[in-house]
């Protein structure tokens, strides 16, 4: 069987169980909340502006031992996502990310000469 083929079968079975609808399809019985976006200014103090700066360059730099090069990217994102929503938030990443190193670090230093 082709991949195409099982993708058809597979399609044909799942028709009856799923079925994509539009919001404007459904609205009729569907009661939906008006969304309304709050925007909020904020400029971050000088603290935390410093430690923007100082994860930015550690991040980028060119012998980055903390994150895989598979993965770097995505982890790149991931921690800026933690960094904009509060310092609080990406302090836990950073502390795995310290121990993980120290923890390679300590298997590097105990290996037999």
């Amino acid at each position: 069987m082709t991949q195409d083929r099982a993708f058809d079968i597979l399609r044909e079975r799942l028709k009856p169980i799923c079925h994509r609808t539009l919001r404007r399809q459904v609205t009729a019985y569907v009661p939906y909340t008006k969304r309304h976006a709050i925007l909020q200014e904020f400029s971050p103090d000088e603290v935390e502006d410093r430690l923007y700066n100082l994860v930015t360059d550690y991040l980028q730099r060119d012998n980055l031992q903390a994150l895989p090069s598979s993965q770097r990217a995505l982890m790149t994102l991931v921690l800026r996502k933690l960094l904009a929503s509060s310092s609080f938030a990406i302090a836990g990443a950073l502390a795995s990310i310290s121990e993980r190193l120290q923890s390679r670090l300590d298997k590097t230093v105990r290996l037999p000469p």
